[in-house]
This record gives structure tokens, C-alpha cells and sequence, in this order.
């Protein structure tokens, strides 16, 4: 019988050393000190299995705060999800995130965000990718220089409220964005080697990104590593790419991720062979695309009672949620959640009404419609979802309708 439980402080070291046994990278005792000092998260936001009083696997909880549509959503990220070796293929992961999902409903967080190890796993829970990434090798001689990179400086230790506070500015208009402490800013983002460039206007950060110095192997060049760009204005863009430019000689390459229609993309070389590699002084421009984030949707009625943006397309719908594995509209197939929502052509609320338009799918898709991932339509088409008329779908997919989804690699847990 397997049985959970939200861990004690007495467990931290058992957890940490199971983990170390699931995932070789993490050190045992660095890991204790992490779970005890984590920002994110405290000890009773970590769940464990027992069988027969042993803990046997678990998984962490983290309360999110996530942005979409200009709104943020209250949501669950689970993270290091793990069952001891001697225990696997028993169901032990499956209890663990049936109980998580649960907490999650407990909790009132409206999704669930993670991102997974076994993605097959996953989807079987509901779960759905709702974010591609593409990792960029950019050459650095090949980016357009700007008069604007005299407003760009390397960062001090004073100016991490200003860089706090140009990142809480761009939440609204970033789809996938993850607010953050002060204290997750300190311990997490701003740690170790990392360093901070800011655009600074009028003596306020208009931009930023965070970057780490990787040696290639010759001693005099190194590759300009970003772990995060915000850049909510365009002269502060072309200003940090043009700082980027200037560290040609000691840093010929730049790599990042940015998510699949980022402008960025404009800067790669024509390619001159099928694998898109154009060598110029020993080193490549390259995009290599990947998969981040999956979500779903554990309660659509607090998901629609906040109030998002959305496009012009006034519709009175009812959203039918049914099991991952189910195809919609199978024969006694019975929604597991369903809300009706009003849309005005701004925002969206929830309604008591019956309306006659509806929309069945289950939780993964609709994260996926939510956050723009994918559109009602071509969701209809694939089979992972089903509406009353083509008139719907075509109004649902002018409502959701924003750019691709993207959390920043500095937030993954």
C-alpha cells in the first residue's frame, strides 16, 4: 500500500539521498542544503510516497505565479519528481502525481506546469508541451551594431532592484512569464559567475540580459552564454545586441534560447548545407529546436474568473473537459470539469448560463489553447478536440489568438 504525506525536516536527508540515486548530477549534500534553503518552495510544499513506512519517491510542489493574455494565473510547477530505483514500476509515480494534482485543486491553482523527463508519461496525466524553444549560435560579427549600446553597461551590485523592477514590467506583455522574489532574484538568478548588462534610460533599466562566460577551448575566446534577454523596448534591444557586436573579438559566438518566433531568428546565416552550418572562422550559426514546458488545466473555473486579455470575438461558450485518452466525443464519454465562460471581446468571466456553443477537450489542449500554443482549430483537426460549429472555432481562435509561449530557461525547476 503506498501511502503520502508533505515532508518534515527530518526527511530532507533521505529525500536528498534518493535523489542522488535518480539523478546523478545532484550532489547529496548540496542538495539537502538546496531543499532546506530553496527559495521557491519550503519543506511541507514537498510530497513523499511511503510503502510500509520507507519513502519510496516524491515530488515538490512550487507556487507559481505565471502570466498570460496580460493576466497572471495562480499555478502549480512540479519539479523533481522521483521514485527510488528498487520501487519503480510499481505505481508509485502515478500515486505521487495523482496526489499532486490533488493538492493543486486544494490549493486553487488554476494549471499545472512542468517540465518532463519522460514526456510520454505525462500526456498519459493530461498533461500537453505548450512551449517550443529554439537555441540560437549566433556569430557575433553578424549582429547589427547601434549608437544605442552607449546606453549599456555592465551591472553592479546596486542596480538588482531596478533590474527586479524592469522585469516585473515586462510580465504583462511576455506569455509564459514567472514572477519572482526578491530572494529567488538573489539566490537563484544573480548567483555565482553570472553577470548583468543593462540599457539604461534616464536612469531607469529599460532592458537587460544575463549572461555566463563559457571557454571554447582556445584560451583567448570564450562563447557569450545568455541565460535571459528582456528587452520590452526596441531601442533597449537594439542597444544590447549592439553591445553583444562589440565583444566580437574575445566572444565570436553567442547562443541563447528564444522561443520559435522570436526575431532573433532573422540573424542567422543562410545556410549552405541541409544542417545549417556556415563555418566562418571556425565556429557556426546554427538554430537547434526543442521542447520545453508541458501544462494542463487542473481548475478551468478559476483559470477563466481571472480576467485576460483577449481578442475581439464576443462568444458565450462552455468548455467541456474530458480524460487524456479519451477522444472527444467518444460514446459515454463524461466531462471530469466544465465551465461555462462569457466573452465580450476583452476579457472573459464566468457565467452560470447554459450556452448552446461549446468546446470538449482535455486539460492539456485547452493549457495549449490558453496559452496560444495551439489553435482550437488545428486542435479540432487533430482529433484532441471537438466544437458545436465552425463559427465557434473560428471566434475561439481569434480569442486566444497571442504570440508563442515562453518561460525563460532561468525559470525551469
Amino acid at each position: 500500500m503506498i501511502s503520502c504525506r508533505w515532508a518534515r525536516p527530518e526527511d530532507v536527508e533521505t529525500i536528498a539521498r534518493i535523489g542522488g540515486r535518480c539523478f546523478p548530477a545532484y550532489d547529496p549534500a548540496n542538495r539537502a542544503e538546496n531543499l532546506r534553503n530553496d527559495p521557491r518552495h519550503k519543506i511541507n510544499d514537498i510530497l513523499v510516497a511511503e510503502q510500509d513506512g520507507q519513502l519510496v519517491g516524491g515530488a515538490t510542489l512550487l507556487p507559481l505565479r505565471v502570466w498570460t493574455g496580460g493576466s497572471e494565473y495562480p499555478a502549480g510547477g512540479v519539479a523533481s519528481v522521483f521514485v527510488a530505483p528498487d520501487f519503480r514500476r510499481r505505481g508509485v509515480g502515478q500515486v505521487v502525481m495523482n496526489r499532486i494534482l490533488e493538492a493543486h485543486r486544494d490549493r486553487s491553482l488554476a494549471l499545472s506546469i512542468l517540465y518532463p523527463y519522460d514526456p510520454a508519461f505525462y500526456r498519459r496525466l493530461g498533461y500537453a508541451t505548450i512551449e517550443r524553444w529554439i537555441e540560437l549560435r549566433l556569430r557575433t560579427a553578424s549582429l547589427p551594431d547601434s549608437d544605442a549600446k552607449a546606453a549599456v553597461r555592465t551591472a553592479n551590485s546596486q542596480d538588482l532592484d531596478a533590474i527586479v523592477d524592469c522585469h516585473q514590467r515586462s510580465l504583462p506583455v511576455h506569455n509564459g512569464a514567472v514572477g519572482r522574489s526578491h530572494r529567488v532574484w538573489e539566490r537563484r538568478i544573480l548567483s555565482g559567475s553570472r553577470t548583468a548588462v543593462i540599457f539604461e534610460r534616464a536612469g531607469k533599466v529599460e532592458g537587460y540580459f544575463l549572461y555566463d562566460l563559457v571557454l571554447t577551448g582556445d584560451s583567448l575566446q570564450q562563447v557569450l552564454y545568455i541565460r535571459e534577454w528582456v528587452t520590452p523596448d526596441d531601442e533597449a534591444f537594439r542597444g544590447l545586441l549592439g553591445f553583444v557586436a562589440a565583444q566580437q573579438a574575445q566572444c565570436p559566438e553567442m547562443r541563447l534560447f528564444v522561443p520559435a518566433d522570436s526575431p532573433l531568428m532573422l540573424f542567422l546565416a543562410e545556410p549552405r548545407s541541409p544542417n545549417c552550418e556556415n563555418p566562418h572562422s571556425g565556429h557556426y550559426s546554427v538554430g537547434q529546436v526543442g521542447t520545453g514546458a508541458m501544462a494542463r488545466v487542473v481548475d478551468p473555473v478559476t483559470l477563466f474568473a481571472t480576467r485576460r486579455r483577449f481578442f475581439e470575438a464576443p462568444l458565450a461558450c462552455r468548455f467541456r473537459l474530458v480524460e487524456k485518452g479519451k477522444a472527444a466525443g467518444d460514446a459515454g464519454t463524461k466531462p471530469v470539469a466544465e465551465v461555462g465562460v462569457g466573452f465580450d471581446g476583452e476579457t472573459a468571466w464566468v457565467t452560470r448560463e447554459s450556452p448552446s456553443a461549446w468546446l470538449e477537450c482535455d486539460p492539456g489542449t485547452l493549457a495549449q489553447i490558453f496559452f496560444g500554443a495551439a489553435k482550437v482549430s488545428d486542435a479540432v483537426q487533430w482529433g484532441t478536440a471537438r466544437a458545436d460549429s465552425p463559427e465557434t472555432i473560428a471566434k475561439l481562435d481569434m480569442l486566444f489568438a497571442q504570440r508563442a509561449p515562453f518561460l525563460h530557461p532561468l525559470d525551469s525547476f
